[in-house]
């Protein structure tokens, strides 16, 4: 070789190099740099291929031996790399600008970095590097190269050390059965047979390498001793049992199912096995082996659960009962079978009873009877047809949990649509083909149950609407009325209208409307109100209070008020209701003549009207006044039994009522005393000279009424007189009201003349006189103490009639002493009222006249509650 200034390295010519350390080292380096370009067609004189070999082939060294490191080649010197890159670049231009056979690589280029002239490329067969300038940089060879693989490979089986070139996802697997991959010593024998014959089958010498048949002899063998070693591992369902004592060493009951704990004496070691007897896959019992088919198998238990409302495995006691064994088809199993402590013991699997029944065809006996009337048919041949699929004894004929999760759903939108049938009318199609908007067929149940709920306008100048509960509402078009003055109506489209026409009726003081319609699609047996539907022309403050507006009208031949109009939500139309019925059979003739409109309320304007509605209603709503309740025995008299406790806390209470009794009584002990002041208080006692009158209730509640005149605020309205014949009175005088709309009630109620923690009463006790006119329609009765909520009700003087029940808070009743009474004031006496007196001050106005005729008796404080 040539000095160090000169040397160069050619292509197969050797060279040692020394990094500095002063030792040599063992290094096969092999750098190939090849550039082929192929143009089309040419012949092979054509292409052009520049290779560069550097070959370092090991340097004896006596230190050292044999430390050849596989993998590793050495680089060039970037500013080589680059020189190499742009006789690349200067070849490429002339092969395509001149296509000589021949080319000459460029004298003199120097490095664009450091200016160096040491390095030249003359020729394509020579490439002269100075030696003084190549450093060689290590870099990783890919391991996707075949010649790396099976260099390392081998490598690998000559040094014992075969675990570091098995794939990781293997070494898990093995590691999962207690396997260990570390050494050739811990290495299983199906590694080290495969292994050796794929050694075999690397020789250089095709002499050395095995025949086909070998190899695959080799390979069984592998196999069985893989195969071996897993069986070796397996776990039946007798070393289970076994090893949990019988499934009594249960450490755990979680929602996933029983946790036992056992040794296997076998495998020398401990095993937590976990699942519950009826969900677990039954070819765990011969594979030892659990995979996603059997999370399937125990999902199609779950399944069967659902639908027939049991438990996987039912276990019968002896001389007992189950329900289980009243249903054909289920076969018993004793616990030999099963895994419970008594061998005779048997069990039910509802896995085999699911999977017989349904072979049979005769899934119905499976079925929990609490739902058997609440299943679409269609959804469960569907639900059925995939849970027993998750049962089948194969694993590969179970289906795929995508499979099952796309069938639940197609059972489930079966359901669906089928519950929502459920709820439309049983005529439902033939009502769709009456509406005056087309339905596309393809509509689903829940979309047609929805429009029928909003409402439809039919061809028969009718809307029909349903209910949340699936009763049926109807109602007609005012265009189905006849009109006294048919000139003086006028049709109009209004927004919010459920009819494209409505009437304008500009007299509300005559309307002389006449009704005669049929109802068609009512639901039959069901309580249905009869509702005229009008709106004011001008506009109206809605509000949540029925308004007055006494309509007055003609049916059956007699003449008929309607006194209360409702809001309906959202919107500015009034109901008014005018009858209620039952609907026998879905149809009732309807004959109704509308008079008049109360113009003191209503005012004079026009209205709209739009229709008369039947809307279904569950029952009467109104109050009936509170039946009290008694705390004595049938008598009325003192049982010496009652807590003599309660006479003494009597007498202390009652002491200062008593004394303001206008006669003496001595309060002196004894048992007859005590009962002769309790018969005395019952009775009830006059007190403060005759304005109040003082008693107990059998409940043993404190009651007291007071005089009209000392109540009724303004005496100017008032007529004193005597009390009517005929009737018990306990005061003098009573109050007659003359000709005034109105009447106030103001007082202060002592709050020692009531008793705690009790809900008290004002009753009003009065009476009509036989020339009363008035008082036909509602009073308002409004508190007018401040910060009370609900100050304003509605009661009535009279019994009114059944429409307006529902629209009035309090109605009279007919006491036993002759006298009638309603309530006009409530309140709640309790422990935290500290003052000594409470506030009452009332005002009661007529909706319409006035009270003449009304004879007042006084107001009465009664518990009620």
């Amino acid at each position: 070789m040539a000095s160090d200034d000169d040397a160069t390295i050619r292509e197969g010519e050797d060279c040692v190099v020394d990094e500095g350390t002063g030792k040599g080292f063992d290094l096969v380096i092999l750098i190939v740099f090849t550039k082929s370009i192929h143009k089309g067609h040419r012949p092979p004189q054509h292409r052009k291929c520049l290779q560069v070999s550097i070959l370092i082939k090991k340097r004896y060294c006596k230190e050292q031996t044999n430390h050849v490191v596989p993998g590793k080649v050495l680089k060039l010197e970037p500013k080589f790399e680059e020189a190499l890159a742009h006789q690349q670049v200067a070849d490429n231009l002339k092969d395509r600008r001149e296509g000589e056979e021949d080319f000459k690589v460029a004298d003199n280029l120097k490095d664009r970095r450091e200016g160096e002239e040491d390095f030249k490329v003359k020729t394509m067969e020579h490439m002269k590097i100075p030696l003084k300038d190549i450093k060689l940089v290590h870099f990783q060879r890919s391991k996707d190269d075949p010649e790396f693989l099976l260099k390392m490979a081998k490598r690998c089986f000559e040094k014992k050390i075969i675990n570091e070139i098995i794939d990781s996802k293997f070494k898990k697997e093995f590691e999962k059965s207690g396997s260990s991959i570390l050494d050739d010593e811990t290495c299983p024998d199906s590694i080290k047979i495969y292994a050796s014959i794929a050694y075999k089958c690397c020789n250089e010498k095709r002499e050395d390498r095995p025949i086909i048949a070998e190899v695959v002899k080799e390979l069984e063998k592998a196999l069985k001793s893989h195969v071996n070693r897993v069986e070796a591992f397996r776990i039946t369902l007798g070393d289970i049992r076994s090893a949990t004592n019988d499934f009594r060493d249960k450490i755990e009951q979680g929602p996933a199912g029983e946790v036992y704990c056992g040794e296997l004496h076998h495998a020398e070691t401990e095993h937590m096995i976990h699942g519950t007897l009826g969900y677990l896959d039954p070819l765990y019992a011969t594979t030892s082996s659990l995979t996603q088919e059997s999370d399937v198998y125990s999902f199609g238990v779950i399944l069967f659960e659902i639908l027939s409302g049991r438990l996987a495995n039912e276990r019968i006691e002896i001389d007992q009962q189950q329900p289980l064994l009243e249903v054909p088809n289920v076969e018993l199993q004793l616990n030999s079978a099963s895994g419970t402590g008594n061998d005779n013991e048997p069990v039910a699997f509802l896995a085999n009873w699911a999977s017989k029944c349904f072979k049979n065809k005769k899934i119905e006996d499976i079925i929990f009877h609490a739902i058997k009337k609440e299943i679409d048919p269609m959804s469960l041949v569907i639900f059925s047809t995939i849970a027993y699929q998750c049962l089948m004894e194969q694993r590969t004929d179970r289906p795929t949990m995508t499979k099952v999760v796309e069938e639940l759903e197609k059972a489930l939108d079966c359901q669906d649509e089928w519950e929502w049938e459920q709820k439309l009318p049983t005529d439902y199609k033939e009502i769709i083909q009456m509406s005056k908007r087309p339905v596309a067929s393809t509509i689903r149940k829940k979309d047609i149950h929805s429009l029928m709920s909003s409402g439809m306008l039919l061809h028969n100048e009718k809307w029909f609407s349903i209910s949340m509960d699936g009763a049926r509402n109807e109602m007609a078009s005012a265009k189905t009325f006849s009109y006294g003055d048919v000139s003086s109506v006028k049709w109009k489209s209004l927004q919010k209208s459920r009819f494209p026409k409505v009437a304008r009726i500009p007299d509300i003081s005559n309307l002389n409307i006449e009704i005669k319609i049929k109802t068609q699609f009512l639901t039959p047996e069901m309580m249905y109100g009869a509702y005229l539907v009008f709106k004011f022309c001008d506009k109206r403050k809605v509000s949540s209070r029925p308004l007055y507006v006494n309509l007055k009208y003609m049916m059956a031949g007699e003449t008929l008020s309607a006194y209360f109009a409702e809001w309906e939500v959202g919107t500015e139309w009034l109901k008014v209701k005018l009858f209620q019925f039952s609907s026998n059979n879905g149809s009732i003739d309807v004959e109704i003549l509308l008079e008049s409109l109360s113009q003191y309320y209503c005012g004079r304007g026009a209205i709209y009207i739009e229709g008369i509605e039947f809307q279904a209603i569950r029952s009467v709503d109104f109050e009936h006044n509170n039946e009290l309740k008694d705390g004595t025995n049938s008598e009325g008299v003192l049982n010496t039994q009652l807590d003599m406790d309660w006479v003494e806390k009597m007498l202390y209470h009652y002491e200062k009522i008593i004394r303001r009794y206008g006669k003496n009584v001595h309060v002196a002990n004894g048992i007859d005393n005590k009962e002769v002041i309790y018969r005395l208080l019952s009775e009830g006692i006059h007190i403060d000279k005759g304005e109040k009158f003082f008693s107990l209730s059998k409940a043993m509640k404190n009651c007291h009424m007071l005089t009209a005149s000392s109540v009724i605020y303004n005496s100017l309205n008032l007529k004193f007189s005597k009390p009517p014949t005929g009737l018990r009175c306990r005061f003098a005088k009573v109050a007659k009201i003359l000709s005034h709309q109105d009447f106030r009630i103001k007082c202060d109620i002592e709050t020692q003349m009531l008793s705690s923690d009790t809900t008290y009463a004002c009753f009003l006790v009065f009476k009509l006189s036989k020339k009363c006119r008035g008082l036909k329609c509602p009073v308002k009765t409004r508190d007018l103490v401040p910060h009370r909520k609900e100050r304003t009700k509605i009661i009535s003087f009279r019994y009114p009639s059944t429409v307006n029940l529902d629209k009035i808070k309090w109605i009279p009743k007919q006491r036993e002493d002759g006298w009638m009474e309603v309530i006009v004031w409530e309140t709640i006496f309790d422990n935290t009222h500290n003052d000594e007196y409470i506030p009452m001050d009332l005002k009661l106005t007529c909706f319409e006249g006035n009270m003449s005729g009304l004879i007042v008796y006084g107001i009465e404080f009664r518990p009620i509650a």
